[in-house]
């Protein structure tokens, strides 16, 4: 229970740094992000799903890769690498049920920037809040959010 414990509180740690320097620098720092691929596995090994976090790190990579290649120079690679480490961290399911919340969460204030603020193509917002908050969600309650949104598929 204590290594689950060291390994959540490395997680909210890594993500409020995450969210403070993405906010105040637009930057996220790769060593933040390496040490969330590194302490996932841990974190996935003691949930017993250690493939289950293999996966989220291709996956969820692996589409916000494809994101960021559409995205023509709209996000920094540093979002991938977050993704990498959620995903990691999340397993595939939570982890893309996580970038939807966060793409969600990031539109929604997207929009009311705009309606505040008019069209400015300059203004340029960090992601990295909206991911941060969709994976602690995910973390605290990935399983009933995840039962709860496939229920619309059923």
């Amino acid at each position: 229970m204590t290594c689950n414990l060291f390994l959540y509180g490395v997680f909210a740690c890594c993500c409020l740094i995450h969210c403070y320097t993405d906010m105040k620098k637009m930057l996220l720092y790769d060593v933040v992000s390496l040490a969330m691929v590194i302490a996932g596995p841990c974190f996935r090994w003691l949930q017993k799903d250690l493939a289950g976090g293999f996966y989220g790190l291709l996956i969820v990579g692996g589409c916000f890769l494809m994101l960021f290649l559409l995205a023509q120079g709209g996000m920094g690679f540093g979002d991938v690498e977050l993704a990498v480490a959620l995903g990691a961290w999340l397993g595939w399911q939570q982890g893309l049920l996580c970038l939807l919340l966060a793409l969600c969460l990031g539109s929604v204030v997207g929009i009311f920037i705009l309606l505040l603020h008019g069209n400015s193509r300059k203004r340029r917002l960090p992601f990295a809040p909206y991911m941060c908050l969709s994976a602690l969600l995910m973390l605290a309650w990935g399983q009933k959010l995840l039962s709860w949104y496939l229920q619309f598929f059923d």
